[in-house]
C-alpha cells in the first residue's frame, strides 16, 4: 500500500485539515505527516519503497521543502515519488520546480482539486513503479542471456541466434546468443 506523506510546520491550520480530508478519501492509514523536512527525511528512510507523494511546504524549520526535495531528489532510491510543493508565499516557483518538484501549488489549495491532484501523482508513481518494475526484469534477462552465451561459447557451440538487446539493458545494440541446435 502506497503512503502519502504530508509534511508542513503548521500543524493546526494546514497539517491536520489537510490530513484529515486526504484521509477521508484515501484511507487514513495511508497518511503520514512530519512537521519539517527533517523528520520527512527520517520517514522516507523509515519506509523507503511506501511513500508515494508528499505535499511538503516550502517555508519550514530545521529543514525547509526546497533543501528536502533536493535531498528526495538526489536520493536514486526516491526517484519515482511524486512531489507537490505548497508555499504560501509569492515566488519560489522556478525554486521548486529545478531541485525536482513535479507539482508547485499556492496555499490555501481547493480541497477537491488538492485530491485530484494527490489521486493523480498517486498514478504516476504506480506507473513509474511498473516501468522500473519491466527494467529490472529486463536486465535480469539480459544478464542470464549474457552467462548462457558466455557458457555455450565454453563449450564451443557455434550456432546462434542474434537478439536485439537494446531495449533490455545498456550494452551492445545486438547481443549473441549462442545456443546448441543439436
Amino acid at each position: 500500500m502506497s503512503l502519502i506523506l504530508v509534511v508542513d510546520d503548521n500543524e493546526r491550520e494546514i497539517r491536520r485539515p489537510i490530513v484529515r480530508q486526504l484521509g477521508r478519501e484515501f484511507g487514513a492509514e495511508r497518511i503520514i505527516e512530519a512537521g519539517n523536512g527533517q523528520e520527512a527525511l527520517e520517514l522516507l528512510q523509515r519506509w523507503p519503497d511506501r511513500i508515494a507523494v508528499i505535499l511538503l511546504d516550502i517555508m519550514m524549520p530545521v529543514k525547509d521543502g526546497i533543501a528536502t526535495c533536493q535531498a528526495i531528489r538526489d536520493n536514486p532510491d526516491w526517484a519515482g515519488i511524486y512531489i507537490i510543493m505548497l508555499t504560501g508565499r509569492d515566488g519560489g516557483l522556478p525554486e521548486g520546480l529545478e531541485v525536482g518538484a513535479d507539482l508547485y501549488l499556492h496555499k490555501p489549495t481547493p480541497i477537491d482539486e488538492l485530491i485530484a491532484i494527490v489521486r493523480h501523482g498517486l498514478q504516476a508513481y504506480r506507473k513509474e513503479q511498473r516501468h522500473v518494475d519491466r527494467e529490472a526484469d529486463l536486465t535480469e534477462k539480459w544478464r542470464f542471456a549474457e552467462q548462457e552465451k558466455q557458457r555455450l561459447q565454453q563449450q564451443g557451440t557455434t550456432s546462434y541466434v542474434e537478439v536485439p538487446a537494446a531495449a533490455a539493458a545498456p550494452g551492445p545494440p545486438w547481443v549473441d546468443l549462442v545456443k546448441d541446435w543439436g
